[in-house]
């Protein structure tokens, strides 16, 4: 399955308020850990293509 993640507006901290309560915002839950995981994925390949020498 691919999924894609469409990131607009990211500040220098990359914050996306993980700090709120659930109890007031619970539809924030899955759109914030989908960009955790893209954001790691992200990385580990940009780890695959980078050349070790």
């Amino acid at each position: 399955m691919s999924r894609r993640v469409l990131l607009f507006e990211a500040d220098v901290a990359m914050i996306i308020h993980s700090m709120n309560p659930i109890s007031i915002f619970p539809y924030k839950q899955r759109p914030m850990w989908l960009l955790f995981e893209a954001f790691v994925d992200a990385l580990y390949k940009r780890i695959e293509r980078t050349d070790p020498s």
